[in-house]
């Protein structure tokens, strides 16, 4: 009391900040890893859409930081999928507003592309981040996952050389798989295609996902696959762990702007 601070129970911890209640805290992160809606979410805590929306961008922004250390080792897989660019509540510039479901203005590859890096080993630790659009560069695959991967693994990809420059220096054995003829026992790239399968699943449950947003439904991802559970019955008390080793000062003005894809 000498010192005339006050102190919390809960300092850096997702709880921080909040007027709600743990219990309330509980029945949302259980409910969006259930892939339910705001509305949803929101109605069954008896908030408002707006106190919904800047919780689940707080849990969001948690599991971002309770992931971002996750390495990657002995046999690697690693693929890129590509999600069209969102920009919900923004005005668009340069094209025709584009309604969800449609396509993209522009054949193939594009710059209304962007590009969603995967990696995975055989141990079940993941690794996705979006870094660009469309093809990636040398320089995004390293931005993306190069501070994942441990060194001297096996590096399988689809002989993209874009791929080199990591391989290189994190002195990896690199397997190139160009097709599904090239697949083995050991050597493949299903778990990656897998993952590109129920990541844009999780995705599509959403609605789609505003792209400055993407990174932290990408976390959110890479959590329920650490749980080893489906999307649709996620390990609740593993991810309640998992956010519990985080030690984060996130407050309502930063989530507005901290750690946000711009691209």
């Amino acid at each position: 009391m000498a010192c005339g601070k006050k102190f919390t129970y809960d300092a850096g911890k997702i709880t921080a900040y909040s007027h709600q209640s743990e219990d309330k805290w509980a029945v949302f992160i259980e409910d969006t890893l259930s892939l339910k809606t705001l509305d949803q979410c929101a109605e069954h805590i008896s908030v408002c859409h707006t106190t919904a929306f800047f919780m689940r961008q707080k849990l969001l922004a948690f599991l971002e930081k309770a992931v971002q250390d996750d390495m990657l080792s002995d046999l690697i897989e690693a693929d890129e999928t590509y999600v069209l660019k969102a920009q919900k509540s923004i005005h668009v510039t340069g094209r025709k507003p584009r309604k969800h479901g449609e396509t993209a203005t522009k054949r193939g590859l594009s710059s209304e592309q962007m590009c969603i890096c995967v990696a995975a080993d055989r141990d079940n630790n993941v690794v996705t981040r979006c870094v660009n659009r469309a093809k990636p560069s040398a320089e995004n695959i390293e931005d993306a996952i190069g501070d994942r991967i441990a060194e001297n693994s096996v590096f399988q990809c689809d002989g993209a050389t874009a791929y080199n420059k990591l391989v290189e220096e994190k002195h990896c054995v690199k397997v190139v798989l160009n097709s599904h003829t090239d697949y083995n026992k050991v050597y493949h790239l299903n778990t990656v295609n897998s993952l590109h399968s129920r990541l844009k699943e999780m995705l599509e449950h959403f609605n789609g996902v505003s792209t400055k947003y993407l990174n932290r439904y990408l976390a959110m991802f890479v959590a329920l696959e650490q749980a080893g559970q489906s999307l649709f019955h996620p390990a609740v008390d593993t991810v309640r762990t998992m956010l519990s080793k985080v030690n984060a000062t996130l407050p309502i003005r930063s989530l507005r702007s901290e750690g946000l894809l711009a691209i």
